[in-house]
């Protein structure tokens, strides 16, 4: 999934104008602003398998090539970007059985453990970047072939953080479907695009979520973050 979303990413940023790479994707942040932070993401986890030695001595360079980066042509992030990613997707299958956690510089992967990072995580986050990226740029938000897998597996992770009175979770769209979360009858039921919802649950600025039924069942449910 992880590959597949970086392809279609890499592809995204090929058609942008100069003037798309400069929209925000959230308040304060631009595409340019987003693609670099990927790209940085992308690294650490590629790097993360080398030996202590390795990437100690790597340190100087690495301090340089982030530099070069803020004044790099957006062609250039793009490439870089396409790199990386598929670098981190070989060192995937490494981790996906481990266990041990992947310490990254800061963000929301910080703390998990690998192999949730790169077979859950990782394919989410990539996701979430392109459909924000897409949006910025006024152009579609396709689910693409790992949609529906994608959202499946934020519910399920939603559902095992979520233990008082079941609620139905209703996502619309090509990668949308109906869960019941939680157990007994429904005391709410919660009404979302995908984009939108895992928007909320990633702890993003989400669009319109629709809530209906039992509303402190409701309100404690969309405070869920996985």
């Amino acid at each position: 999934m992880l590959r597949g979303e970086v392809a279609a990413t890499q592809a995204l940023l090929g058609s942008l104008t100069d003037a798309e790479w400069q929209r925000e994707t959230d308040p304060g942040r631009t595409v340019r602003a987003l693609v670099l932070h990927i790209i940085f993401t992308y690294e650490e986890i590629a790097r993360s398998s080398w030996m202590p030695l390795a990437r100690a001595s790597a340190a100087a360079g690495q301090r340089r090539r982030d530099a070069a980066r803020l004044t790099a042509a957006d062609g250039q992030l793009a490439g870089e970007l396409g790199y990386w990613g598929s670098q981190a997707a070989l060192a995937a299958p490494r981790y996906l059985r481990r266990n041990d956690s992947v310490v990254f510089r800061s963000g929301p992967l910080s703390g998990q453990t690998a192999g949730h990072l790169f077979g859950v995580a990782l394919p989410r986050e990539a996701w979430l970047d392109r459909a924000a990226i897409a949006q910025a740029a006024g152009r579609p938000v396709t689910c693409g072939p790992h949609g529906a897998e994608i959202v499946r597996q934020a519910l399920r992770d939603v559902s095992d953080a979520w233990s008082a009175r079941a609620v139905l979770v209703e996502i619309t769209g090509p990668a949308g479907g109906r869960w019941l979360v939680g157990d007994g009858t429904p005391g709410a039921t919660v009404r979302a695009d995908p984009v939108s919802y895992l928007r909320l649950v990633t702890g993003r600025p989400a669009g319109q979520i629709a809530a209906t039924g039992n509303s402190g069942t409701a309100t404690a449910f969309l405070t869920i973050r996985v």
